[in-house]
């Protein structure tokens, strides 16, 4: 975390405050956690008419996992008859890990532990930095704002040179 912006700290900070992001970490019940780990990944996306797609299954994107393993996902829509029950059953699944009822895992809330420690690393960063405040230009303040509006949904379209991307330098005189 230490290698993250200020900015991009208090940016992860406020989702969590605001409850727009929530972290959650699960482990092997009853396990020595070098023994094993839960290394499942599955997902949920769901539109406003109710529509699911569930996506499972272990892709790894690591050395190890691209030249030794065979890795694949899979997606389920619940608009297609035969996918249904899959996503019912991912859905079961996720929400037994969300709420920690699964019984070979235990499910552990991270978000009061993760604001803690990104608030420490940003009053560290601020304290041992001596950078000049950024100021933001008009057209991106009303952006920001809209997409706040916008319950923190939606994106960010700029041209080139606009200011989407801050970039610190330190010049070196001899």
């Amino acid at each position: 975390m230490d290698k993250l912006s200020e900015v991009k700290l208090q940016f992860l900070c406020e989702l969590i405050r605001s409850g727009v992001l929530d972290i959650k970490i699960v482990v092997l019940k009853g396990k020595n956690i070098s023994a094993g780990m839960y290394h499942d990944k599955l997902g949920i996306l769901r539109d406003f008419d109710g529509n699911a797609i569930a996506f499972y299954g272990s892709p790894n994107s690591s050395y190890g996992g691209y030249k030794g393993n065979y890795e694949r996902i899979r997606l389920a829509r619940s608009w297609k008859s035969a996918f249904e029950d899959i996503v019912q059953e991912e859905e079961a699944e996720f929400d037994s890990l969300w709420g920690n009822t699964n019984p070979f895992l235990e499910t552990y809330n991270y978000t009061d532990t993760a604001e803690k420690k990104i608030i420490e690393v940003i009053k560290r960063k601020s304290a041992a930095s001596k950078k000049t405040s950024i100021v933001l230009r008009d057209y991106q303040e009303k952006a920001i704002e809209a997409w706040v509006a916008n319950n923190y949904h939606g994106f960010y379209v700029m041209a080139t040179g606009d200011g989407g991307i801050i970039v610190s330098s330190q010049a070196k005189t001899a």
